[in-house]
């Protein structure tokens, strides 16, 4: 069996895993695997709550921009109507 660079978290991790998989897992490794283990969860959680945050960040920049959209969009229709509505009187005129 190659060894793993005892450096790389995840080396190791699929060192030890291996290992369980032939059931030759000395104590200290079963230890050494749960916090490896554990470690990578913990990373894979950070990871997902950033994630749902920038999600969240950029849903709320999204809903800000449409809500701009929608103001203009309104505020371009009334001037159209008044404008419309100030050439249909100076056509009856």
């Amino acid at each position: 069996a190659i060894l793993p660079d005892e450096t790389d978290p995840t080396e190791r991790l699929q060192f030890l895993q291996e290992k369980v998989l032939h059931s030759a897992l000395l104590r200290k490794e079963r230890s050494e695997l749960r916090t490896l283990l554990a470690r990578l969860e913990l990373e894979e959680d950070e990871e997902a709550a950033r994630i749902e945050g920038a999600q969240v960040k950029m849903k709320e920049n999204l809903d800000s921009l449409i809500g701009l959209i929608r103001e203009v969009t309104t505020g371009l229709n009334e001037e159209l109507k008044a404008k419309n509505a100030v050439s249909t009187g100076k056509k009856r005129s």
